[in-house]
């Protein structure tokens, strides 16, 4: 019982820490936020994906460029890629 309550405090406090940082920025450090591709790190286009970004004092974000990626870590993401296209393509028929 204490596992379950402490996570989901964790949980509570890792949205409070997202949205803290999308309204008042991140004062210049890189958070992880789920937002549209760009095409960015060769991600399709309008994909949502969690991304190194930075966020402004206005709440804009902009995706970390330049990063390079271990081949495991290029692994990852592709096979993260993939999962995503393919329960995009599941729930497609919900909002035609």
């Amino acid at each position: 019982r204490d596992f379950c309550l402490s996570r989901g405090l964790g949980d509570v406090y890792k949205r409070q820490d997202h949205m803290h940082d999308w309204a008042l920025g991140s004062r210049g450090e890189w958070v992880t936020m789920g937002v549209p591709s760009d095409g960015s790190y060769g991600i399709p286009e309008g994909l949502v994906f969690g991304f190194p970004c930075v966020i402004d004092e206005a709440g804009n974000y902009s995706i970390v460029q330049g990063l390079d990626f271990t081949e495991e870590g290029k692994a990852r993401i592709a096979k993260t890629t993939e999962e995503l296209l393919k329960e995009r393509q599941a729930v497609k028929r919900f909002f035609a």
